[in-house]
């Protein structure tokens, strides 16, 4: 599989969306509690600083991930390539703002661009990273379950039938 490196727009938008669905009482963290995101146990600045450093995980991840992926095509250069991706992913300052189902599509499409298997070869991965990813997978779940608890059919479908 052919993988790219996520702009800082896309993770920009990732970011403020994440944070908008956190804090909407109707939205239940109970499952990000194991990434520190449960909103009963951290205070809302802390919610802010904790999305933001697994975002950033995610950030650092997708661009080494990516690079490692091509090294072939950057014999000499991997480290400057790595290097001007993480400015690029970390600097920017452009956003869209991402209904539900946009910031689900991006994290699908941020999933699908991280290849851990291009970097776990070469050492393991961090605390820090494995959070970030444990958080990418609990938190795509989550969201899915949540759009499709707010769909009107739901409302009328019976849970078992």
């Amino acid at each position: 599989m052919s993988s790219f490196i996520c702009s800082s727009r896309h993770f920009n938008s990732i970011e403020a969306a994440a944070l908008r669905v956190l804090r909407e009482s109707r939205y239940n963290t109970f499952d990000l509690k194991a990434v520190g995101l449960y909103k009963y146990d951290v205070t809302p600045k802390d919610t802010i600083n904790v999305l933001t450093g697994l975002i950033s995980s995610l950030r650092d991840i997708n661009v080494l991930c990516a690079s490692l992926q091509s090294r072939k095509h950057f014999e000499g250069k991997l480290d400057f390539i790595i290097e001007a991706g993480l400015i690029e992913v970390r600097h920017g300052k452009q956003m869209v703002n991402l209904s539900d189902l946009g910031l689900l599509n991006a994290l699908n499409c941020l999933d699908y661009q991280i290849e851990l298997e291009h970097l776990t070869e070469i050492r393991t991965l961090t605390v820090e990273e494995l959070r970030a990813i444990e958080f990418l997978k609990l938190f795509r779940n989550s969201l899915a379950l949540f759009i499709c608890g707010n769909l009107p059919e739901d409302k009328t479908n019976k849970w078992s039938i």
